[in-house]
């Protein structure tokens, strides 16, 4: 689609709602896919996969993306999101710390599973507003 990469995309339609501001959150999904499309230049057939899950004993949904890109090191993992830490030759290191920081404000996470030459997956987990909370926001809108 892009570049010649293979998207796919797996949603669970599991009804969920979560607290979040959108734009910010889809800001962190396209940050993390374009650095995923950059980890591909080098891939004869490149794949991205987003998908999402939900976790039903922790009430959390799950945005995970996956590419088959050149992988990260395990020893740079750790440094990811970190302020001003890059790999790459023009970049400045700052993409993946206002993702992190954004997941965090939305007091969520991101873990990060890699392995060279294979590649890497980003999962976002943010926290489900809890059914109380949903009947709750849905009454009050329903009141104004």
């Amino acid at each position: 689609m892009i570049k010649g990469i293979d998207v796919e995309f797996n949603f669970n339609h599991d009804d969920r709602s979560v607290m979040c501001d959108e734009v910010r959150i889809r800001q962190v999904i396209l940050n993390i896919c374009k650095n995923a499309i950059e980890a591909m230049e080098n891939v004869e057939c490149p794949f991205l996969e987003i998908k999402t899950n939900i976790d039903e004993l922790a009430n959390e949904i799950l945005i995970s993306i996956t590419d088959n890109g050149e992988g990260i090191p395990k020893e740079i993992i750790s440094k990811l999101g970190t302020p001003f830490f890059t790999t790459k030759k023009n970049g400045t290191g700052l993409g993946l710390n206002a993702c992190f920081q954004i997941v965090k404000e939305h007091e969520g996470r991101i873990d990060i599973k890699s392995e060279l030459d294979v590649g890497t997956t980003f999962d976002i987990i943010l926290p489900c507003i809890s059914e109380e909370e949903n009947e709750a926001e849905l009454s009050e809108r329903s009141i104004c």
